[in-house]
């Protein structure tokens, strides 16, 4: 194992078989925090904040199976031998060897699984719908009922977080929120509840502290945000 800064690798001659066989590690990212993570097989793993990453400490049998909430970018090492499947809350996704990004946060009512390059096959459990995915497509599970589209985007804007940005695509403020909640660890409260319908289009850097983010959205709506600690009112 070699840890440096907010990096971890995984060296698969160290453990023995056997050991390696029970050895389960359980990675929780918090608010706030960042990680790379490199698997025994030379998988790369980028999580994001208020994540947690489930797997073995070296992959044996038929399969390379790992545990997801929250988000994470994938650069699987192909093995044309051996799928590779993330666990997701009612899904997973099957691949041989790919990049791609998936949000799956326990506290969103989707999950969304946007192709890079490769290919992969999204699962949907509770109504057993497979879907096979082509770079520059995005599977959109509902979490409630299991139902899955698909659509064409830009996936790099879905991987931006890995580069130090947030990008949002007419995303309502509620969702936003959530979003720099996880990065900068505040409680938000709406004075008024349409508010959080007010939609937002833009770029920000997570380098940015929590108040020029929110003047940033203040300068093109007619919201107010007062932050007290780390308890953030929003009003109009």
């Amino acid at each position: 194992i070699k840890q440096g800064g907010a990096n971890l690798e995984y060296d698969s001659l160290v453990v023995p078989v056997q050991e390696a066989a029970l050895a389960m590690n359980t990675l929780k990212i918090p608010r706030g925090g960042e990680f790379r993570l490199k698997l025994s097989d030379g998988t790369n793993v980028y999580l994001n904040s208020a994540s947690e990453l489930k797997y073995p400490v070296r992959f044996v049998g038929g399969k390379r199976e790992v545990y997801l909430k929250g988000e994470g970018y994938f650069q699987v090492s192909k093995d044309s031998c051996r799928q590779f499947i993330v666990h997701l809350q009612n899904s997973e996704i099957t691949v041989l060897g790919t990049a791609f990004n998936v949000s799956a946060y326990e506290d969103e009512a989707h999950v969304y699984t946007t192709l890079e390059e490769g290919r992969v096959a999204f699962y949907s459990r509770q109504n057993k719908q497979r879907i096979l995915l082509k770079p520059g497509m995005q599977s959109d599970m509902e979490v409630a009922t299991g139902k899955t589209v698909v659509s064409e985007v830009d996936p790099s804007l879905y991987s931006a977080w890995i580069e130090g940005r947030f990008v949002f695509q007419s995303l309502d403020l509620e969702s936003i929120l959530r979003q720099l909640q996880r990065w900068y660890d505040f409680e938000v409260f709406f004075q008024q509840q349409e508010v959080k319908n007010y939609r937002f289009r833009g770029v920000l850097s997570r380098d940015m502290d929590i108040r020029q983010a929110l003047d940033i959205i203040e300068e093109t709506t007619d919201l107010k945000f007062d932050i007290k600690g780390k308890t953030i009112l929003v009003r109009k």
